[in-house]
């Protein structure tokens, strides 16, 4: 039996023994750097867009004073309607938050279930508000009803 020495197992690799031209080794060890560079540029953007699909219960509560703020400006709210108005909006989105929040419904019942809150509050809102103002909020309610129903398409063409 001849015996196995670890020269022959494994020969020493010098530059006469490299099976791989100096030239491919160049490429190869660019190659590599290039795409290690590339992954870690296109994730970056990846993680920030990610991060900026997903707004925070805070970027939503700050968007939502953006927006009571913006529409008690443009309806001209008294001190006093704004106080009236106040309790009123936070019942209904707190109903609502509550309705998004519950997975065991379909959303036809969801749906419903909206409608039925909105139909709760709006007489409410109506005895505060003056004739103009409450037509401008009704016109603000369907613009944000019909962003809503774009978002949605959107959503479901991407899926």
């Amino acid at each position: 039996m001849k015996r196995l020495t670890v020269g022959k197992l494994f020969p020493p690799r010098g530059p006469s023994n490299n099976p791989i031209h100096p030239s491919l080794m160049k490429t190869r060890s660019s190659l590599a750097l290039l795409a290690f560079a590339a992954t870690g540029f296109f994730s970056v953007p990846a993680l920030s867009l990610a991060a900026s699909a997903a707004p925070t219960s805070e970027d939503r509560a700050a968007a939502l004073r953006e927006r009571m703020e913006a529409t008690a400006a443009e309806l001209k709210l008294t001190p006093e309607q704004k106080e009236k108005l106040t309790p009123l909006i936070k019942a209904e989105m707190e109903k609502v938050a509550a309705l998004r929040a519950d997975q065991g419904l379909k959303p036809r019942e969801k749906l419903s279930r909206l409608k039925a809150i909105r139909d709760e509050y709006n007489p409410q809102v109506k005895a505060i508000l003056t004739p103009e103002q409450y037509t401008q909020w009704e016109k603000k309610r369907a613009e944000a009803r019909d962003e809503l129903r774009e978002r949605v398409k959107e959503r479901r063409g991407q899926k």
